[in-house]
């Protein structure tokens, strides 16, 4: 007695794995091509065009979130005094006469002219 006269279900035919290998595959191409038109609709959705002042104004409602959000990180914020010892006294002074030694000779209109120490 051999193993297929005991089970008969349990004989697996090669047909049939190809069979089941090649509809798998099918289905998986099917999916991709699915999820590419996807993809392309979700681009195409994002590279619809503005008009000037629809693409102004949502460069302003921007510009008015980001202003509100950094207002509300500042609002946040307890001032901190700086102890004027000698030391702090003599930083800030360097630092000013850098700041002032750099605008004096900077040319009118250089980019550096409007750099905060």
């Amino acid at each position: 007695m051999n193993q297929e006269d005991l089970d008969p279900d349990s004989t697996t035919d090669v047909g049939d794995v190809t069979n089941t290998e090649e509809e798998l595959i099918r289905e998986c191409e099917e999916m991709w091509k699915d999820m590419e038109e996807c993809q392309n609709k979700l681009s195409l959705i994002g590279t619809e065009t503005l008009t000037d002042s629809n693409a102004q104004l949502s460069l302003l409602i921007m510009q008015v979130k980001c202003l509100t959000a950094e207002l509300s990180q500042w609002q946040k914020k307890t001032p901190e005094t700086i102890p004027l010892t000698e030391d702090v006294l003599i930083t800030l002074g360097k630092e000013e006469i850098l700041q002032m030694m750099i605008l004096s000779y900077t040319p009118v209109g250089c980019p550096l002219n409007s750099l905060q120490f």
